[in-house]
C-alpha cells in the first residue's frame, strides 16, 4: 500500500479561533472557525497504519538477500539469516561482516521514518513561509503572484527576470524606454535636457521686449548713448580799462563741430552802439539786442554756427566813442 506523501500544514494568520457552544447535557463542544489561508492534512490511525503496512513491506521494497558479490553503501538495509540489517559502515564485496551491520528493529526504522516526517513538516512550514513572503514582496505583487501560485509557477517567474546590469542613461530632450529586468543601480543623468532647456529659455526670454533681459538692456543703452549729445562749455569774462575793444578768442576742441556763442557786454557812460561780435565758423543764425540804463549800456548776444576742431572764434565787444572801461562775459557751447 503507498503511503500519503504530500501532507500540508494549516497556515493561518495569528492564533486559531474556536466557537464554544452548549449541548444539552451541560457540555460544550467546540467548533474551529479559524480564516485559513491553507488548511493543513488531518493524521490519525489510518495514516499510521499505512506507515505500518509499509514498514511491514520492507523486506519487499526496501531490501534484498544480502550478496557476497555486491559492494554497499552506509545506510543501506539487506536480509541476512531471515532479518533485516543495515549497514552502518560502507562495505566492499566479500563474505558477510556483522560488525559492518546493526539489526533493523522496526521501532528504530518507524522513529526514523517518523523524524523524517517531522522534519518534511518543518521544512514545509519554513518553505510556506518563505513563499508567503514572496507572493507578498513588491516582486511577488509586480510578478502577478497570489496563494495559489504553484512553487513551480513562482520559480518559472522570477527565473525569467532578465538581470540587465547597471542603468546609466543621459539624453537630450528625448525619452528612454526602460527594459524590463532587474538592475542592480545607474545614474540617470537629466542635466543635458534641463540645460537645453534652461538655455533656450533663456535665448527666448532675451528675443522678447523684456526689460531685464540682456539684449534689451544692450539695444537700451546703446539708444540712449546714441541719443545723447556730447558736448563742452567754455565760460569766459574779460574787463578793459580805457580801451576801445574787449575781444576773447577760443580754440574749436577736437570732434566738435558745431558752437553757440552767448555773450554779453556793458560799458560805462558811453553807447555800445551794437558793437559785439564774433567771427569764426559759419553762421547758422546771430542775433544782438542793445540797450541803455542810466550811465551803462548793456548788450546780449547770441550766435550758432558750423566750425572745424582747431577753429578761433573770437568774441569781440566795441565801443565807437571815447575810451571808457568795457565789460564782458559769456559762454561758449561746442558740440
Amino acid at each position: 500500500m503507498a503511503v500519503k506523501a504530500d501532507y500540508k500544514n494549516a497556515i493561518f494568520s495569528g492564533s486559531r479561533r474556536y466557537h464554544i457552544s452548549e449541548n444539552e447535557d451541560g457540555t460544550v463542544s467546540l467548533t474551529d472557525v479559524t480564516q485559513y489561508i491553507q488548511k493543513g492534512d488531518k493524521f490519525g490511525a489510518k495514516d499510521v497504519n499505512g506507515i505500518g503496512d509499509a514498514i511491514n513491506g520492507l523486506a519487499d521494497s526496501l531490501s534484498d538477500a544480502f550478496s557476497e558479490e555486491k559492494s554497499y553503501k552506509v545506510g543501506e538495509y539487506v536480509i541476512y539469516d531471515n532479518k533485516i540489517y543495515r549497514f552502518t559502515v560502507a562495505k566492499q564485496a566479500g563474505p558477510w561482516e556483522a560488525d559492518k551491520v546493526e539489526f533493523a528493529k522496526v521501532a528504530k526504522v518507524v522513529g526514523e521514518i517518523y523524524g523524517n516526517i517531522i522534519a518534511l513538516q518543518n521544512l514545509m512550514q519554513s518553505f510556506n513561509a518563505a513563499k508567503s513572503k514572496i507572493i507578498s514582496s513588491a516582486l511577488g505583487i509586480v510578478l502577478g503572484m497570489t496563494a495559489n501560485t504553484s512553487l513551480a509557477d513562482i520559480a518559472t517567474k522570477i527565473a525569467s527576470i532578465v538581470n540587465r546590469g547597471t542603468l546609466n542613461w543621459s539624453g537630450n530632450n528625448t525619452t528612454f524606454a526602460v527594459p524590463a529586468g532587474y538592475y542592480p543601480g545607474g545614474t540617470l543623468d537629466s542635466r543635458p535636457s534641463y540645460n537645453s532647456g534652461y538655455n533656450a529659455g533663456v535665448t527666448a526670454a532675451d528675443n522678447r521686449a523684456n526689460v531685464n533681459s540682456a539684449n534689451y538692456k544692450a539695444g537700451y543703452n546703446a539708444g540712449v548713448a546714441a541719443g545723447k549729445i556730447s558736448y563742452s562749455i567754455v565760460p569766459y569774462s574779460k574787463e578793459t580799462s580805457g580801451t576801445l575793444v574787449n575781444s576773447y578768442s577760443l580754440t574749436v576742441p577736437s570732434g566738435k563741430t558745431r558752437a553757440i556763442v552767448i555773450a554779453s557786454a556793458h560799458i560805462v557812460n558811453h553807447n555800445l552802439n551794437n558793437g559785439i561780435s564774433c567771427t569764426g565758423g559759419s553762421t547758422i543764425t546771430e542775433k544782438i539786442i542793445c540797450k541803455k540804463d542810466g550811465s551803462y549800456d548793456y548788450c546780449s548776444y547770441y550766435r550758432e554756427c558750423t566750425v572745424s576742431p582747431g577753429n578761433v572764434l573770437t568774441i569781440t565787444a566795441s565801443n565807437t566813442g571815447s575810451t571808457h572801461a568795457i565789460y564782458s562775459s559769456g559762454c561758449v557751447v561746442f558740440i
